[in-house]
């Protein structure tokens, strides 16, 4: 039998279009996540965690091994164009040559591999049986850890992490922010999945010098890892190339005509070799046009995948990698069909015509672009819009940006010009949620942040970051930030926990009460809030007066300490939690009230 990763946090009609497009007969899942997952009918449902005293009850005789090179090992889903993802067949050959050309190409065994993904993602197969078939200890990470790089750091110094495969956007953070006694237990790296960044190579060198980087390439098509680069010590060209082919695995760079360019022309990628899958399930018109006879073998039976990627040997063998050749793209490592975002787009009942790009040169700030037109008289706003996206595509598809045109730019052919489609502006997008400006001096300066982060010019203390266009590394940069300033752990879920500047502030007063006291609401020099020993003092120089009812409510010394703003010992009551931030106008407020 071959098996289907299927992620459950993927939403409930992609998940139930891989299950019925496999035909899968069991379901391997653990009881807590049954109801996000829907089974057909006639699928069995076995739950790990709970479904031993069923398990115990079958056969345990040893099973006669049937496999042959050829079966299927497994068919994992990838962005399609038309709207529904695509399924890759992979063999078991296919993952056996794999392994067997990493293990020959990168001289250097594995210790202990953090496992730190979805095993959805392809890069999970490389990972798991790189580190098994070396006897080595695969030491899987908390869920979610990628995503907070303090976490992260802390994870891989406290278990001797030797050897980690990530992107280049992560690493990078990673070598940022995070201090560098954590990462000494590295011995390799590797990155994949997108374009790795010569800087990059710089910045790993000044941190980690005695650390292997290796820069890997290679499509879900090929079976995950086609070429390896290991960078050399001396490093100092301008771009970082993707290197040469692993064993038993061929590169091909091709005109239109499939013919062989040479060295320093520029042609899309084709690969051929044991690494090559099977094809598409029950896609056979699209596997037919993507996997094609090899012209340069004898045998029949020999295919070249057409990646659609472009790219160039150098005189020394190594392959430049340039870019895409179609509306394929790779956004944070994963690969996004552009085809598929605009067709589930169209599918909202306002939406009339849509396009989609992606934006920005740097990994960091890359993001997904949807150019929109609406049906006469139909409304739309950018949450609503992404509102509807979520329960259809995962996150990762979801454009960042919506941009709302009158009618769209078309070319003499008939066709969307793309070239001619505006570029996103600075401008705040149109959200439900109503413009409210920043009223205290922690909002004014997290405002600040977002707005150095996002690149926009307004931002509502109630807009939430991820509907203003934000994404996980830009997150990742402002959590960072956020700890230099307070000099305390500040943990990058909190973004996703407390989402508008509004609710982080919130967070902050609440969980930093005496740092965010001492930094924003202690102002000598303006005296816009005076401290409690100065209203102390102020009232007992003037004890013999009296006082009304509000004024001793005020100026009562328990009720003051109790105040997150204006005593920095808040953390010790969790009473005023709920109360809301003081605003500068209170400030005056203090002032009319001291005798």
């Amino acid at each position: 039998g071959a098996y289907v990763p299927i992620d459950p946090n993927y939403p409930e009609e992609r998940i139930h279009f891989m299950l019925h497009d496999t035909g899968a007969k069991v379901l391997l899942t653990q009881s807590h996540l049954q109801s996000k997952i829907p089974a057909p009918e006639n699928c069995k449902v076995i739950c790990l965690d709970s479904d031993w005293g069923k398990i115990k009850k079958q056969d345990t005789s040893k099973l006669f091994d049937k496999t042959l090179p050829g079966n299927l090992i497994y068919t994992i889903y990838t962005s399609g164009s038309t709207g529904n993802p695509k399924g890759v067949q992979i063999e078991h050959r296919n993952v056996v040559n794999l392994i067997q050309g990493q293990l020959e190409k990168v001289q250097h065994p594995v210790q202990r591999f953090l496992y730190a993904y979805s095993f959805a993602f392809d890069g999970s197969v490389l990972l798991i049986w790189w580190t098994l078939l070396q006897g080595a200890t695969m030491v899987i990470a908390p869920e979610g850890l990628e995503k907070d790089v303090q976490r992260f750091g802390d994870f891989i110094g406290k278990n001797k992490i030797s050897h980690l495969l990530t992107f280049p956007s992560v690493y990078a953070i990673l070598l940022e922010q995070v201090n560098v006694n954590r990462l000494l237990s590295l011995e390799s790296v590797s990155v994949a999945g997108e374009a790795c960044p010569a800087n990059l190579v710089l910045q790993h060198r000044a941190i980690l010098p005695k650390t292997k980087l290796l820069n890997q390439y290679g499509p879900t098509e090929a079976t995950v890892g086609a070429t390896i680069y290991e960078v050399p010590k001396n490093f100092n060209e301008e771009k970082v190339p993707i290197g040469k082919p692993i064993n038993n695995v061929e590169v091909f760079i091709l005109n239109e005509n499939l013919e062989k360019l040479p060295v320093g022309k520029i042609g899309e990628i084709h690969i051929g070799g044991k690494g090559v899958a099977r094809g598409y399930l029950n896609r056979k018109k699209l596997t037919k046009e993507k996997f094609i006879h090899n012209p340069f073998s004898k045998k029949k039976k020999n295919r070249l995948y057409k990646t659609g990627d472009l790219g160039k040997y150098l005189p020394d063998g190594n392959i430049d990698f340039i870019g895409r050749a179609d509306h394929q793209v790779k956004l944070r490592g994963y690969r996004i069909e552009l085809g598929e975002v605009e067709a589930v787009i169209s599918q909202h009942r306002n939406i009339r015509e849509s396009i989609v790009n992606i934006f920005g040169k740097k990994a960091t700030n890359q993001k997904l672009i949807a150019y929109l037109t609406l049906k006469t008289g139909a409304t739309l706003t950018a949450t609503e819009l992404r509102e509807f996206l979520l329960e259809k595509l995962p996150e990762y598809m979801v454009p960042s940006t919506f941009i709302f045109l009158e009618k769209m730019p078309y070319a003499t052919s008939g066709k969307i010009d793309r070239k001619k489609l505006p570029l996103p502006t600075n401008e705040r997008p149109e959200l439900k949620e109503k413009f409210i400006a920043s009223e205290t001096p922690i909002q004014d300066w997290l405002t600040q942040l977002w707005k150095e982060a996002l690149g926009l010019e307004k931002i509502g203390i109630d807009d939430k970051f991820f509907e203003l266009g934000g994404n996980s590394l830009q997150a990742a940069s402002f959590v960072a930030k956020v700890q230099n300033k307070l000099n305390e752990t500040v943990f990058i879920v909190s973004i996703f926990e407390a989402p508008t500047i509004r609710e982080y502030a919130k967070f902050l007063e609440k969980n930093y009460s005496e740092t965010v006291g001492n930094i924003f609401y202690k102002n000598d020099n303006a005296n816009d809030l005076l401290n409690l020993q100065d209203l102390v003092n102020l009232k007992n120089q003037n004890q013999n007066q009296k006082f009304n009812q509000s004024q001793k409510d005020l100026l009562n010394p328990e009720d003051l300490a109790n105040s997150q703003i204006a005593n920095p010992i808040a953390h010790r009551q969790p009473s005023v939690a709920s109360r809301p931030p003081l605003k500068k106008s209170d400030f005056q407020n203090f002032k009319k009230h001291i005798p």
